[in-house]
């Protein structure tokens, strides 16, 4: 399934993308720019609640080494990993963005590929 992201947040995306004072390195940027270019652009008011946006608690689960894990996809410059509060432009989020409750995820790090099944999706009302 394509995956699916809010107008707002294909919004606020590119403008980080844009800011010069955000460094992000050029492999990044790029799978940024494909993902958005691979997604389906729909307005806030037609946004399924369990989909993976900006502002999303996302509980998954590690399909290789059965974890458990929360976080939360913020503002690059809330981003608090202890709080379990990522970047909306890290790797992890950018993954994530836009797939719903229920599917798996592969993501692809330097170690090697792991598989996340996402089990629940909540949208925060304020980013916190």
């Amino acid at each position: 399934m394509k995956p699916i992201i809010k107008d707002t947040d294909y919004l606020t995306i590119k403008t980080l993308l844009n800011n010069s004072t955000i460094r992000i390195p050029i492999n990044e940027k790029l799978q940024i720019e494909e993902k958005i270019k691979n997604s389906r652009i729909v307005k806030e008011k037609n946004y399924p609640s369990e989909t993976i946006g900006l502002g999303s608690q996302v509980e998954l689960f590690d399909l290789n080494s059965s974890i458990k894990n929360k976080l939360i996809l913020v503002h690059p410059e809330d981003a608090q990993i202890k709080n379990q509060k990522i970047s909306v432009l890290a790797p992890l989020a950018i993954a994530l963005l836009g797939h719903q409750e229920g599917e798996i995820v592969q993501w692809k790090t330097p170690r090697g590929s792991l598989r996340l099944k996402i089990m629940k999706v909540s949208q925060l009302k304020e980013l916190v």
